[in-house]
């Protein structure tokens, strides 16, 4: 079983293979605007791993208690980006260009 996003994923990393750059961009940004902030919504509102971590029944040992003590029992989207502003607007995360490096490509796709 895959998820939704991931089968986008797999097609645009062919598509990038095959040098096909629009289409591989396309369905990046067919993820990418599922991934992104709507209007309206509230950044702070959603939960942080750490706090299911806190909930999780396997969570046991002192290993366990020094973790949950380490984090905050918050969500901590503005604090891990204190320039960011609060705000409840839209984000963009659609891509405009797709730059191709001549370094190393992954040995799926060509030879190095």
């Amino acid at each position: 079983m895959a998820r939704h996003g991931e089968t986008f994923l797999i097609r645009a990393e062919c598509y990038a293979c095959l040098e096909q750059y629009s289409n591989a961009m396309s369905d990046i940004n067919v993820v990418r605007a599922r991934a992104q902030w709507k209007n309206g919504e509230n950044r702070s509102f959603y939960s942080d791993g750490s706090q299911a971590f806190v909930n999780n029944p396997l969570n046991v040992t002192t290993a366990a208690t020094n973790y949950i003590n380490s984090n905050l029992n918050m969500n901590t989207y503005y604090l891990s980006n204190p320039t960011l502003p609060v705000t409840t607007t839209a984000s963009s995360l659609q891509l405009a260009t797709f730059l191709i490096s001549n370094r190393d490509f992954d040995y799926t796709c060509k030879s190095v």
